[in-house]
């Protein structure tokens, strides 16, 4: 899988000792922090040949904002621009995926800390997410609220209820931000 948001994602992975990708996670900044390497995926999927990568990295013609998966929520658009407006430096975890035998052994809490720990590197503030709902307690773990109202029950494609989340890195004054 391959979108836009990749121009601006940093992506982690967990390896086992063969070399086997067992986990991994990105954190996406928002758009016009371009990651450096971003002319190495370009010539990556200009090498596989592949016309859909290609169109999928892409900027489209028109942007409604730059976290794209969050549209599936009513409500985020204000949530966001609350942020914005407030100056708060942000950024989306996503594609948090540990493989099926690899699960239920704290590496998904690994790979969400190393997020937060490079957040808080970049001063970020705030994360927040989306993901279904059945991984509410997962995230609570890794010291994510869900966002009240923020709640759908279509995602990503997938017919699964869904919750968006966030995770408040330095306060602000005490702000509240959810």
């Amino acid at each position: 899988e391959m979108d836009l948001t990749d121009r601006t994602a940093l992506p982690i992975g967990a390896f086992t000792p063969e070399g086997a990708l067992i986990g991994c996670a990105r954190l996406v900044f928002p758009l016009g922090h371009e990651v450096r390497y971003v002319s190495l995926i370009k010539d990556l999927v200009v090498e596989q040949g592949s016309a859909v990568l290609l169109e999928n990295l892409k900027y489209p013609e028109r942007l409604i904002h730059p976290f794209d998966l969050l549209e599936a929520f009513k409500g985020f658009w204000e949530y966001y621009a609350r942020l914005v407006r407030q100056g708060i430096r942000k950024a989306e975890v996503s594609r948090v995926i540990v493989a099926p035998e690899q699960r239920n052994h704290g590496l998904g809490e690994v790979l969400v800390d190393s997020l937060v720990s490079v957040a808080g590197q970049h001063r970020l503030q705030v994360l927040f997410l989306a993901c279904h709902r059945r991984h509410l307690g997962f995230y609570q773990r890794c010291g994510f609220c869900a966002l009240a109202g923020l709640e759908c029950e279509r995602f990503a494609g997938v017919n699964a209820p869904a919750i968006a989340m966030a995770c408040e890195l330095v306060a602000r004054q005490r702000q509240t931000l959810h």
